[in-house]
């Protein structure tokens, strides 16, 4: 639905505010700083797909029913 991409942006959105927020108080961390990046970027990743023509349709579709 058009809540689950809003919320999901609005969700990364907040992560990305925390994000750089440890990425700038952990210095010298670099285990952390990774693991931190890996996590966010899973998220983009997560995120992207859904704004996809793709699952457009599949969502215009699953209304639909």
């Amino acid at each position: 639905n058009g809540w689950t991409r809003i919320a999901c942006t609005a969700l990364l959105g907040i992560y990305s505010i925390c994000a750089l927020l440890v990425l700038f108080k952990t210095r010298n961390d670099s285990d952390v700083d990774f693991m931190t990046i890996v996590v966010w970027a899973l998220g983009l990743a997560a995120v992207i797909p859904l704004w996809s023509q793709q699952a457009r349709e599949f969502f215009d579709t699953w209304r639909k029913d």
